[in-house]
């Protein structure tokens, strides 16, 4: 961070480590963060890995493991945190950023055996107060019930932060991945 420390974030009173390693890397480049909205691990197939989700605050975590979208990459969207929650994400400060959310309807519509649809869930995202997704309709971008935003050159705070907040429009937003890439 800004003040030359290292911080490390445990997001519960249960939360451990065993052992910390911290080694150099030999280059400067931000590799990209990339979270699930689960509890696991999971490997694209571009072999990208895609950690558990951490640095949240607020919702509630739901799993659609037996009715997945057929989309590329359906791992991606087996888990989600849906309801009144946000994320603080640590980046390094001064660098611009591309956010890729990965959104899976699986409770509004067909597909749940309920009445539902566009219109059913609409939602707004914002970073550091900024609008990413105004009125945002999952089921409205995607046939499948599964939809990739991406928003390009989002600035972090001074500090190096990026708060990704979810406000309700219609019933609760929800997220199950999301990919911050450094911008070159």
């Amino acid at each position: 961070m800004s003040d030359g420390m290292i911080h490390l974030d445990f997001g519960s009173d249960t939360s451990f480590v065993n052992a910390i390693e911290l080694t150099p890397t030999q280059t400067e480049a931000e590799p990209p963060l990339r979270m699930l909205a689960g509890p696991g691990i999971f490997r694209d197939n571009d072999g990208n890995v895609w950690l558990p989700e951490r640095f949240f605050q607020g919702g509630r975590r739901s799993s659609h493991a037996d009715a997945l979208p057929k989309a590329a990459n359906p791992g991606l969207f087996k888990w989600e945190r849906y309801g009144h929650f946000r994320y603080m994400l640590p980046v390094a400060p001064g660098r611009q950023y591309t956010i890729r959310m990965c959104f899976f309807e699986g409770w509004f519509g067909t597909s749940n055996g309920g009445a539902g649809g566009i219109g059913s869930r609409v939602f707004d995202v914002y970073c550091n107060g900024t609008t990413l997704l105004k009125d945002f309709d999952i089921s409205q971008q995607s046939v499948s019930g599964a939809a990739t935003m991406v928003v390009h050159h989002v600035k972090p705070t001074a500090h190096g932060m990026l708060e990704l907040s979810f406000s309700p429009v219609k019933n609760y937003p929800l997220i199950d991945a999301v990919e911050i890439d450094p911008e070159d």
